[in-house]
């Protein structure tokens, strides 16, 4: 199953037309469209941690003559288009309207788009992030199940929900709170690193637990720095899988990279080419593996 993060739009991706002094209620053209600031780069942490990416917007504006929903539907695509132009790929989105002008009707609405995508794209809902600058947007999210929610606090917008997992005032703060949801901060480490030996390295510290030689086993902790990328290597002998435990952790396997998360576990089998960084933040891996010896080490690049 995949997890995902579902934006709603107005507020949360676009300025919301409704609080600006003078301007249109909803955003009827796309010359209307405004990005949020650190809109973008929330997006492409949660594309690099491996979540898939929703817009779910409420639409009432159709039904009300307002704008047809094929200009709705060309805004989207439009914008969906920006996304592209930064390497950022928005997986789907769902255009709502309730029938009913409540946030009961709206909710459910809402939530039933949020379950459909979850259907066509078999999304563990109660593993997702689901991000809204409404009240109803996280009655919706928590209607369909969805794990973690997150509110837009706008300056004219609605009062923190009771139920919203965190918030958000600002593009710093959306980015803190993002990472700290996909990450699962791991501040308790820090506690007990001393008890093991330390190894500098270009990348950050490699924490040695236990390595025998005669029981042909090994157990390290590997402290990623920000923006450092290790060797790309392999091992004739040694078979290793990386647990990680903290962060978000970029890995090279063969051919292709995997991003991964707190909780994700990689098999590294012998002789198989690999490399590992950390993009955003410090990150923090478990490695368990065959016996470490620093001579059964082929390294291809060199860290950096």
């Amino acid at each position: 199953m995949n997890r995902a993060c579902i934006f709603d739009v107005d507020g949360v991706i676009r300025v919301n037309n409704a609080v600006r002094k003078n301007g249109p209620y909803y955003t009827l053209d796309y010359s209307q469209v405004e990005y949020i600031d650190g809109i973008f780069s929330a997006h492409k942490l949660l594309q690099d941690a491996g979540y898939k990416i929703f817009w779910v917007t409420m639409q009432n504006c159709i039904k009300e003559g307002k704008i047809t929903e094929q200009t709705v539907h060309d805004i989207l695509i439009k914008m969906v288009a920006d996304f592209k132009c930064m390497d950022i790929y928005i997986d789907d989105y769902q255009i709502c309207q309730s029938k009913e002008e409540n946030d009961e009707s709206k909710a459910q609405s809402k939530c039933e788009a949020i379950q459909k995508l979850a259907m066509v794209y078999s999304i563990d809902l109660s593993k997702s992030i689901g991000i809204g600058d409404r009240r109803g947007d996280i009655e919706a999210y928590d209607l369909a199940g969805v794990g973690k929610t997150i509110q837009a606090l706008l300056p004219y917008g609605d009062k923190l929900h009771p139920n919203a997992y965190d918030s958000y005032k600002n593009a710093d703060s959306l980015r803190w709170v993002l990472y700290q949801v996909v990450s699962k901060s791991f501040h308790s480490i820090n506690m007990w690193l001393d008890l093991f030996q330390k190894i500098g390295k270009i990348w950050g510290n490699e924490y040695c637990i236990v390595n025998s030689e005669q029981g042909n086993y090994c157990s390290k902790i590997l402290e990623l720095k920000e923006g450092h990328r290790s060797s790309r290597h392999y091992h004739n002998n040694k078979h290793e899988t990386f647990v990680v435990l903290s962060g978000i952790v970029h890995i090279g396997l063969h051919d292709s990279v995997i991003k991964a998360i707190a909780g994700d576990r990689i098999e590294i089998e012998t002789k198989a080419e690999h490399w590992f960084e950390s993009k955003y933040g410090v990150a923090y891996i478990l490695e368990v593996s065959t016996y470490h010896d620093d001579d059964d080490c082929v390294r291809l690049e060199v860290s950096s």
